[in-house]
């Protein structure tokens, strides 16, 4: 069950820094089309930063990942020019590791 502001602010700012840096992995496996915007070359990480920077905490869950329960999934739902958008990742260790960003869906 996802639980709501667990480490929003260290979150955020480790996905920020990730992303500034560039030192961030793709979840391994096949892109859904309209699931990994930032890694299908749709949105930059320019972008995508600008919408984390305007996310609050409330915008913010985490929950266990699908296949290993024992990492924690931050997923962020900002909003920007009226448009809810969902970016999911996780943090296995030193690494960064981005799911989705996509348009939520709901």
């Amino acid at each position: 069950m996802p639980t709501r502001g667990d480490g929003f602010r260290e979150a955020r700012a480790g996905l920020i820094r990730a992303l500034e840096l560039g030192q961030f992995e793709f979840e391994i496996g096949e892109v859904r089309e309209g699931k990994n915007l930032l890694q299908t070359g749709e949105v930059t990480r320019e972008f995508v930063i600008g919408l984390l920077r305007v996310c609050r905490g409330s915008d913010h869950s985490t929950s266990p990942h699908h296949f290993a329960p024992s990492l924690s999934c931050h997923v962020f739902k900002p909003v920007a020019k009226r448009v809810r958008w969902y970016i999911k990742c996780y943090f296995p260790g030193a690494t960064t590791v981005l799911i989705s960003v996509h348009i939520a869906e709901h």
